[in-house]
């Protein structure tokens, strides 16, 4: 089964390589569907997966097809493949609250061109490369957020979908809109672990065309002062390409 969208279709690659999955289906508790493969309908004999965004339920994840028994060890919550793919798309799902959700998703899929990009700059150093946006920039009728929320990203799954701009280093940047190399992020107690194989980490601003902070960079790396001066600054400089959507959503 083929996917368009080639951020779904890394998300969802361990799936897809499943034998006998007939199809899937993304579905938001407000009622929008995305459907792929086999269409579903309210008849289909499928097995639903529950997916919490900031630990709260935002949809489901279903399937179809003779595949049920090789997948059947995702319908433990506590399955490690449950927990990444839950982790992977529960962002995703998020998108489904806009307006025009098709367009968040093909914007989705320009940035996760742009990371992949930004993490082969130096991918020995980079574990973890990602987007945290702020809330208010794909959400605009949420008014002026206090929040950023995980974008696409290249690495394991984390649980900080949505991390407080007054809390911890990414908070920091975004708060006072400068870049922050840490050497040793267990050294500074703002940091917030995502996960203990972390030990520094450089986070760049992101701005529209308008000079306004919108989201930030954020690459961990299991290496002790990863970030040279040198490496910061192509960093630096690869931050001034980021992509922004043609049209808002």
């Amino acid at each position: 089964m083929m996917i368009k969208n080639s951020y779904l279709q890394f998300l969802l690659k361990d799936l897809l390589e499943t034998p006998g999955l007939e199809g899937l289906s993304l579905k938001h508790v407000n009622g929008k569907t995305m459907n792929f493969g086999k269409k579903f309908d309210e008849n289909s004999d499928c097995e639903v997966l529950p997916l919490f965004f900031d630990y709260q339920s935002i949809g489901t994840l279903a399937w179809i097809g003779s595949a049920t028994e090789d997948l059947a060890n995702l319908t433990n919550l506590k399955d490690e493949t449950y927990q990444q793919i839950q982790l992977s798309l529960a962002p995703v799902l998020k998108l489904f609250e806009l307006s025009e959700h098709e367009k968040g998703l093909e914007y989705y899929e320009s940035v996760w061109e742009w990371v992949k990009k930004a993490h082969n700059l130096a991918p020995s150093l980079c574990d973890w490369t990602g987007i945290y946006f702020h809330e208010s920039f794909l959400f605009s009728d949420l008014g002026t957020s206090p929040n950023l929320i995980v974008g696409p990203y290249a690495g394991e799954g984390t649980e900080h979908m949505k991390i407080p701009i007054d809390k911890g280093l990414c908070g920091l940047a975004f708060r006072e809109r400068r870049v922050i190399n840490m050497a040793d992020v267990h050294a500074d107690p703002r940091h917030i672990a995502c996960s203990l194989k972390t030990r520094s980490e450089l986070i760049l601003p992101l701005y529209d065309q308008n000079g306004t902070m919108v989201a930030e960079l954020d690459i961990d790396s299991h290496t002790p002062g990863a970030f040279t001066v040198e490496l910061e600054e192509i960093f630096t400089n690869f931050a001034k390409t980021f992509v922004l959507p043609a049209s808002s959503f």
